[in-house]
């Protein structure tokens, strides 16, 4: 049941993250958040991470993102 319920509130954050930004969906994501975090801190069993395709593809944008800024340099005063 775990499980399940992890699996619908994933869907549930993924869905929301395309509404409109809004002090609503700010709330909406923060308490789904917070759902997922008791849900796993409590679950009966060792759960790993859903397999998400949209998380996977959002972590490789972030690490393409950190790999490609360039490093500061320093400005001759």
């Amino acid at each position: 049941m775990h499980r399940q319920w992890i699996a619908m509130e994933h869907y549930r954050l993924h869905s929301i993250e395309n509404w409109p930004d809004s002090p609503y969906k700010r709330a909406v994501l923060a308490a789904i958040h917070s759902t997922l975090e008791s849900l796993q801190a409590r679950s009966p069993i060792s759960l790993e991470k859903p397999a998400c395709v949209i998380c996977a593809s959002k972590m490789l944008d972030f690490a393409r993102a950190q790999h490609d800024t360039p490093a500061p340099t320093q400005l001759a005063a």
